[in-house]
């Protein structure tokens, strides 16, 4: 369901499965991260064999993160081409320019080449550019971390004099680095089990730290995800900005029905009971009417169920995650999405009623429940 919603990172994982020989990815490859690196080791053990290295040196590796490196020495997102050949070159040499490992990555679509112009008089010379902007941003990210950030005191790199100070300097500042923000949102909580927010506490307010913060739920290693550590940043920063609230709800539903995920639908469920109905309609009612009216993850959920698929391969957990969300979207008065989710639960249980029950009485339960606390 992820990969849908970042195309770049879905031909990453067909082009990880070709490398493979595999249909499929792997059980155990979640999240951006997880993703990223096994296509990059997929290329890895490909080149190993054309050009006669290790497999386990890590050759493809080394080489994008010196490019990485080389671009934020020079604040850029391009190196000539005679920067990445020099830099490749002293991961892996090669006599010729065919077996090359700037051309190999070239070849493989790691890289792309394109032309730069030089000055108003329209010279223009050979640049080499990360192909995806995905990866770009996440090997700056993993390069930054590597280099700045000391696992004992992680926060001193966001210092007012630390060399990562100016990503977050302020808020003018995280928008033009949002990607890069976007990636270390992932990987700190995945690398340090820390949030991106807590190392750098003086923009947590800031709308990029707060959308980052959101969609890296989303993205991140479902078991970087720290629930009880991120209820009171959600609380004090994501709920009470109207946009902030719809698009963490979206991400909710987004992956309600993960199984290997804290944050699925037991979660939204366990915090949607706590309200008294009409609280909880305030917001969430009101959130199921809007999303109803556009393509989202609410319709998305809902026609998903309605499909005719074979779902032999989605386990009772994940029919069971699925079925309790549609069943808290029957709360709304919103029809398409009521009557939908009424359909769509006879859909998703027609072969698997022993599912149903379990998504159905939690439920009924937190309609009635009334203590005043939720998220």
């Amino acid at each position: 369901m992820g990969l849908i919603r970042l195309p770049s990172l879905l031909k990453l994982a067909v082009e990880d499965a070709k490398n493979r020989k595999q249909e499929f990815l792997p059980p155990g490859i979640a999240g951006i991260t997880s993703v990223i690196d096994h296509y990059i080791d997929s290329v890895d053990g490909k080149l190993a064999v054309g050009l006669d290295f290790d497999p386990e040196a890590n050759v493809v590796r080394r080489g994008l993160l010196a490019l990485a490196e080389l671009m934020v020495e020079q604040d850029s997102e391009w190196l000539t081409r005679e920067e990445a050949r020099r830099a490749l070159d002293t991961i892996h040499s090669s006599r010729g320019f065919e077996k090359s490992l700037l051309n190999q990555l070239i070849s493989e679509g790691l890289l792309r080449e394109g032309k730069v112009p030089l000055g108003p008089g329209g010279q223009t010379c050979s640049s080499v550019h990360l192909s995806y902007q995905l990866l770009y941003d996440h090997l700056i990210a993993e390069y930054l971390i590597d280099q700045h950030i000391d696992a004992d005191k992680p926060s001193k790199a966001f210092d007012e004099d630390g060399p990562l100070r100016q990503l977050v300097a302020d808020e003018d500042a995280c928008w033009r680095n949002r990607g890069v923000i976007e990636a270390l949102s992932i990987q700190v909580p995945e690398r340090l089990n820390l949030e991106l927010f807590e190392l750098a506490p003086h923009c947590a307010g800031f709308e990029p730290i707060c959308d980052a913060f959101i969609e890296s739920i989303i993205w991140r290693h479902p078991q970087a995800c720290r629930r009880r550590e991120t209820l009171d940043y959600i609380r004090e920063q994501i709920l009470p900005d109207p946009w902030a609230c719809r698009r963490f709800l979206e991400a909710l539903i987004f992956i309600a029905p993960n199984p290997e995920h804290p944050c699925n639908a037991d979660f939204l469920h366990e915090n949607l009971m706590e309200y008294e109905l009409p609280d909880r309609d305030a917001f969430w009612s009101t959130f199921l009417h809007e999303q109803g009216m556009v393509e989202g993850p609410v319709r998305r959920l809902i026609m998903w169920a309605w499909s005719d698929k074979d779902r032999s391969s989605v386990s009772d957990e994940a029919l069971r995650l699925w079925g309790t969300t549609l069943t808290w979207f029957l709360t709304t008065p919103h029809r398409f999405v009521r009557d939908g989710a009424t359909r769509g639960l006879v859909s998703l249980f027609a072969n698997s009623f022993h599912c149903s029950n379990k998504s159905l009485k939690p439920s009924h339960r937190s309609m009635i429940h009334t203590s005043p606390k939720g998220f």
